[in-house]
């Protein structure tokens, strides 16, 4: 009996696959976007992830220019799915458009966020690796954008380890 109860749990344990998901975060400021005194466009490197931006320049924060498309993206994808990109702003909270995809510099799935001091961007119900952020009426003052998403890691049970387990009960 209990042999072949051991053997019904190998065969369980041997069919199971688990996973745990963890968040991690990646935040863009003035130190390491390389933004400069000047409106300019340029790409940057924040763990090991390529960013762009559209007409930015630095003030004492980040200064996105008005009616600015692209204003800031990323270009090589996120490793994992965003779930959520948060924007500081600094002085009056200004509207700003954010726009989720699978390819880079997406336009056409907008998420939404309430333009009021911090703005938080709820991506959780999509399965986005791509941002793009629009700047449509005013220049927008900027301390930091977060960028949240989930990682995961998959760990499976080898057949090997069962089965030298199954042979080591039987004998």
């Amino acid at each position: 009996m209990k042999k072949s109860i051991f053997s019904a749990l190998c065969l369980v344990l041997l069919a199971t696959t688990t996973q745990s998901a963890w968040g991690e975060t990646i935040e863009i400021n003035t130190t390491n976007s390389g933004v400069t005194g000047s409106y300019q466009d340029a790409t940057f490197m924040v763990n090991n992830i390529q960013f762009g931006f559209t007409q930015w320049m630095k003030n004492t924060n980040i200064q996105a220019k008005k009616n600015t498309t692209h204003s800031c993206y990323n270009v090589d994808a996120i490793p994992g799915v965003i779930t959520k990109i948060t924007i500081v702003q600094t002085k009056t909270a200004r509207a700003i458009k954010l726009y989720g995809g699978t390819s880079e510099k997406p336009t056409t799935q907008e998420v939404t966020a309430p333009t009021a001091g911090t703005m938080v961007f709820d991506f959780s119900t999509y399965n986005y690796t791509y941002f793009s952020m629009t700047t449509p009426d005013n220049a927008c003052y900027i301390t930091s954008i977060t960028i949240e998403y989930s990682a995961s890691q998959q760990t499976t049970v080898y057949l090997g380890l069962f089965l030298a387990a199954f042979v080591a009960v039987r004998a």
